[in-house]
């Protein structure tokens, strides 16, 4: 199977960071803020009483938590907002 997706892969021995092995996943996260905000505000508590600070997150912990949904043992590269 190697052969048929690498036809060349005996002569590229050279190759550096080429792996053939269980795959890990690579997760990368983008956050829109302002509507993760909003929505968390408007759910879980009321946007008329709470102290502006209810509904903020800690974008980085989010990364985690959504990376070790997908692959406990992958690698989490990004987080944007």
């Amino acid at each position: 199977i190697v052969r048929s997706l690498l036809p060349a892969f005996p002569a590229c021995r050279e190759w550096r960071g080429l792996s053939l092995g269980a795959a890990v996943a690579r997760v990368a996260v983008f956050v829109d803020y302002q509507n993760c905000y909003y929505t968390a505000r408007e759910v879980f508590g009321n946007p008329a009483f709470d102290s502006p600070t209810f509904g903020q997150i800690y974008p980085l912990r989010f990364g985690l938590l959504l990376k070790n949904l997908v692959d406990p043992a992958g690698e989490l590269v990004a987080v944007s907002l």
